[in-house]
């Protein structure tokens, strides 16, 4: 696999009560070979602890092992293999809960998906599914002719 990237755009517009919705543009194109024919895939790249938003009113926070681990001064090598030996995902997506405040707060940016949506994140590209409880999960992507753009 390869990936390209190029300079990602951000269109930022005000909504009422959630915050700011960021529309990236894929800013990331990766080629596989399939079947001896190189697919390309055209993703989103997150960062963890960014902010997600599905349909208007679903927020989600996406979170990893090693940026847990970084931001709390552990040895991200040493947790990789402990949550690996006790079977624990390496990378998440929380649902947010949602707060009412008596006094007015400045909206927080958040990134709009959609489920199927192809995301890099941490170097790993995965397609965004649904999980029960209404919940999101990561799930490695897997290139087809079927579903991508031949080169």
């Amino acid at each position: 696999m390869t990936i390209h990237r190029k300079p990602i755009v951000d269109n930022i517009f005000r909504t009422t009560g959630i915050g700011h919705h960021v529309n990236r543009e894929a800013g990331v194109t990766a080629r596989f070979l399939v079947a001896g024919e190189t697919v390309e895939v055209i993703a989103t790249e997150l960062i963890a602890g960014e902010k997600l938003v599905l349909g208007d009113l679903h927020t989600f926070k996406i979170g990893s092992l090693i940026s847990y681990a970084l931001e709390s001064g552990q040895d991200p090598v040493r947790a990789i293999d402990r949550a690996r030996e006790q079977g624990h995902d390496l990378v998440w997506i929380n649902s947010l809960g949602a707060m009412l405040t008596a006094e007015r707060r400045d909206p927080e940016p958040v990134v709009r998906v959609h489920m199927g949506m192809p995301i890099l994140f941490q170097g790993v590209i995965y397609r965004l599914d649904p999980a029960a409880n209404r919940n999101l999960k990561l799930t490695p992507y897997t290139p087809s002719l079927a579903n991508a753009e031949v080169a």
